[in-house]
């Protein structure tokens, strides 16, 4: 062999060799060298106290939680409604925690069955989460998916670093909403069936306002005024989920009374009534395609307990004063409804 031939051939061995260890390095040094028990996201686990925002996409859809104060945050596309503090703890001090437990899957074609895809499309089950500190820095990336049962007690979940092509098996609980609403608090009124003694609706689509009642506290059903003797209630629960709208009032999206306007100086859509002296007034208001409530509360004359109604005067209104509310279809069904809904003839023998 010339020297040519020999130098040529040895300098294809040594790319040859380069090549390999190269391969090799990139597939030893990835996150699969990462040893059990490893905090996964380690500047998040440093600094989580220093969170100042959230990003969070899920199906597609990007919401931003912001830190408004020391014990403050808000979602800024749900018109920057305060959020619900525990969810937003439940999220960063979750994800900080997370410890590496086995390696996983590192091939694309497989994510899904992880619930790790890129969760870019309304059908993809992942959440990224990405958590900045105050001057933008960013401190968390990571994209969760399915649950796995809990180990020995210990719960557990699947994860990707979105920079990484590995997937992880990790120790821990990461409580994460299934919507944007469920960073917030949608609670519009709460007050138990029993304590509403009558309801009015007083714009229905056509006839005669509704009016559902009881005489007495006792009564198991409500009245229908305005029910002639020949006829009947088409439903046993209708006149009763008229007046069941105040029970578990929650919201399915939220704006500012800036954003869209109710008039409250108009008769009240609804009005409820309480044995105990509680009155709600809820207005609606057609905007962005859908139904909106402005909600407020009052005193009646003569309180049972005034000091107890003020303050839920006062807790309520302090809540829903700045805000309108998009009604979930199934509340606002109740809401318009008529008295023709509410009653029938009754067959003739």
């Amino acid at each position: 062999m010339n020297l040519r031939a020999f130098l040529g051939l040895a300098l294809a061995t040594l790319i040859a060799v380069v090549a390999v260890i190269v391969t090799l390095s990139i597939r030893s040094n990835g996150p699969a060298t990462r040893a059990p028990g490893t905090v996964l996201l380690a500047d998040l686990a440093k600094s989580a106290d220093n969170a100042a925002k959230i990003v969070w996409t899920r199906a597609g859809d990007v919401t931003t939680v912001v830190k408004a104060a020391p014990d403050a945050w808000t979602v800024s596309e749900l018109s920057n409604y305060p959020a619900f503090k525990m969810q937003v703890d439940e999220a960063i001090f979750g994800l900080a925690r997370m410890q590496t437990f086995e390696p996983k899957t590192q091939r694309p074609e497989l994510y899904d069955k992880l619930d790790l895809n890129d969760p870019v499309t309304s059908e993809a089950r992942s959440s990224r989460v990405q958590i900045y500190d105050a001057g933008g820095k960013l401190l968390g990336d990571v994209i969760v998916g399915r649950v796995k049962s809990a180990m020995a007690g210990q719960e557990s979940l699947y994860v990707r670093l979105p920079n990484e092509p590995r997937t992880w098996l990790v120790k821990g609980k990461v409580e994460l909403p299934i919507n944007r609403t469920g960073w917030v608090d949608t609670t519009v009124t709460q007050i138990d069936l029993p304590r509403v003694r009558e309801a009015f609706l007083n714009t229905p689509a056509k006839g005669p306002r509704v009016h559902v009642f009881k005489k007495d506290k006792d009564e198991r059903d409500y009245s229908i005024e305005g029910m002639p003797a020949d006829y009947e209630t088409k439903d046993i629960f209708g006149a009763e989920d008229v007046a069941r709208v105040v029970q578990q009032l929650n919201f399915e999206d939220v704006r500012s009374t800036a954003q869209v306007k109710v008039d409250t100086a108009a008769k009240p859509h609804a009005e409820f009534y309480t044995w105990d002296g509680l009155k709600i007034d809820l207005w609606l208001a057609e905007a962005e395609g859908r139904a909106w409530a402005a909600v407020k509360a009052s005193a009646l004359p003569n309180p049972e307990d005034a000091e107890a109604i003020a303050k839920e005067v006062a807790t309520i209104n302090e809540r829903t004063a700045a805000w309108v509310y998009g009604v979930p279809s199934y509340e606002l069904g109740h809401l318009r409804k008529t008295l023709d809904d509410l009653i029938q003839p009754k067959p003739k023998s």
